[in-house]
């Protein structure tokens, strides 16, 4: 009974030993497909804030403690060709139906400068108003130091969120960021 269970014992481990060896083989091949996707995906959204102009970006998350900004996955440096500089910050608040992602860009006088929806599953009609350019013209070139963003009736969550991710990324960056 004893060699029957060491048997299969052995079994099942040599099993698992192989399938633990074809996974990790697996995420070797496949984690830099993956990083890649991730890079042209952040490129392909900060084209789309600064469609006009030629940049380059880092990805400074490391160094700064983004776990005090409420929902922030990422902020990057944006280096323009024309020789300024923009913090964007990724967002992900929780939205009534779904994360809302969005990227936030400041200029270095900590300006809004545009706001890029990544993903938006909000209830049109409704929680989608503040996609609207009537909501967004009022956030555009406030400053950080005194951002105000209003809440938008009939769309409680939608707007709390956006309101709480501004306002985060804002104390952010002036307390940190342009320190």
């Amino acid at each position: 009974m004893l060699k029957t269970s060491l048997k299969y014992g052995g079994i099942l481990f040599i099993a698992a030993s192989i399938c633990a060896l074809f996974v990790s083989s697996v995420f070797v091949i496949v984690d830099p497909i993956i990083i890649e996707r991730r890079i042209e995906k952040v490129r392909d959204n900060l084209n789309s804030i600064f469609s006009n102009t030629t940049f380059e970006y880092k990805d400074i998350s490391a160094e700064y403690d983004l776990e005090r900004v409420s929902n922030c996955d990422s902020l990057y440096l944006v280096n323009l060709d024309n020789n300024r500089v923009n913090y964007v910050y990724e967002m992900s608040p929780e939205g009534r139906n779904d994360n809302i992602i969005f990227l936030i860009a400041y200029d270095s006088d900590g300006n809004v400068v545009k706001i890029q929806y990544v993903q938006m599953r909000e209830t049109k009609g409704r929680g989608d108003k503040i996609t609207k350019d009537n909501y967004l013209d009022k956030i555009y070139n406030q400053n950080a130091s005194e951002m105000e963003v209003d809440m938008i009736t009939g769309a409680t969550y939608s707007s709390r969120a956006m309101k709480e991710s501004i306002e985060s990324s804002s104390k952010h960056l002036i307390s940190e960021v342009l320190k």
